[in-house]
């Protein structure tokens, strides 16, 4: 029987220290993704303008024990690394084997298995949009459905400009 790895040899080797654009930074993020063995990791860069996030970071567990085991195990890191104004971290999908989603702020990471990261490519959906992927185009998925109005709804959202915001502020 192999010994379970303590939680501080676990750590060694990774920075509690709070990144400059939110608690993880999306390299460090990656890096641990690579030593937790997750793979096909992908990132894509969300434009400013979707007002969303800094990062979409998908990646692929090898079985439901896997997935789980390591959004728990990002979800200690990143209590430990937090400051206190940084908000808590949780878990979307905690209950599906399948695909698993933490909103870091800067970074919302899924974590697959093979199967449903094939069967949602979102990839596809946030490189080349949805004229080009063939799910959306699809009435059989509720959960998929769901995804695209949330998407839709985040495309059409427009940032404010500063001074309306000042004006606004005045007002009341």
């Amino acid at each position: 029987i192999l010994p379970r790895t303590s939680k501080l040899t676990r750590l060694k080797g990774l920075t509690l220290n709070v990144g400059e654009s939110g608690v993880f930074e999306v390299e460090e993020l990656v890096e641990v993704l690579r030593d937790e063995k997750l793979t096909d990791i992908a990132v894509i860069a969300v434009p400013e303008e979707m007002v969303y996030t800094d990062y979409l970071v998908l990646c692929t567990a090898v079985s439901p024990r896997h997935s789980r085991g390591v959004a728990e195990f990002l979800k200690k890191l990143y209590k430990r690394k937090k400051d206190k104004t940084d908000p808590t971290l949780f878990i979307e999908g905690e209950q599906c084997p399948e695909w698993k989603v933490l909103d870091m702020g800067n970074v919302v990471l899924h974590i697959f298995l093979p199967e449903a990261r094939e069967h949602y490519d979102i990839e596809t959906l946030w490189t080349v949009g949805s004229t080009y992927d063939d799910l959306t185009h699809s009435k059989d998925d509720p959960v998929f459905n769901m995804l695209q109005q949330q998407i839709q709804l985040l495309q059409e959202i427009k940032p404010k400009d500063a001074q309306d915001l000042r004006n606004t502020a005045v007002q009341h």
